[in-house]
């Protein structure tokens, strides 16, 4: 068989075996072998329930940006029809953060050990529900701190983090 046709087999029977882990690889692999709107559909799904909601949400939404051309087989259409049904319900379990860093004009954010460009602090930003670990290092300033925050979904209290300050502040949107 081929490697498509192997990471594909090894994904479905993962996934149908409750082994989320494996089935997101395979997907994953088999996906960037040939992308494929149903492999792609098939991967945010194992990753939904691996809790990778972020990554979950953003291989839905691009199967729905991408679309399929007109005359598209038959699987890869009712994939993007399944990506546009499922996205909500991904959207709605989803926790939203925003990194502020007051007066400093220069800051290097990690959270969960993932670098924040620096574009992207003061922005509204998706994460995946459940404890965050902020890891603030401002150039010129000292003693930045490790903190952990629960990053909630809406309605329970979005989260924004101030590092450097000492604070944290929990505002609702």
């Amino acid at each position: 068989a081929t490697p498509l046709v192997s990471h594909a087999a090894i994904a479905k029977a993962a996934f149908e075996a409750g082994d989320f882990t494996l089935a997101a690889d395979r997907f994953g692999r088999a996906n960037s072998l040939v992308p494929a709107p149903s492999l792609a559909v098939a991967l945010a799904r194992a990753q939904a329930k691996l809790g990778q909601l972020v990554k979950a949400y953003e291989g839905y939404s691009k199967v729905v940006r991408d679309g399929v051309p007109a005359g598209a087989p038959a699987p890869f259409r009712k994939a993007v029809e399944a990506a546009r049904a499922e996205l909500p319900a991904i959207e709605a379990r989803l926790a939203w953060l925003t990194v502020t860093v007051p007066g400093v004009q220069s800051a290097q954010v990690a959270i969960d050990g993932e670098p924040v460009p620096e574009a992207a602090l003061g922005v509204r930003r998706a994460v995946d529900p459940g404890r965050r670990r902020e890891l603030p290092g401002q150039a010129g300033v000292r003693g930045g701190s490790r903190r952990r925050r629960r990053a909630r979904r809406p309605g329970r209290g979005a989260s924004h983090a101030h590092p450097g300050r000492g604070g944290h502040d929990r505002r609702r949107h």
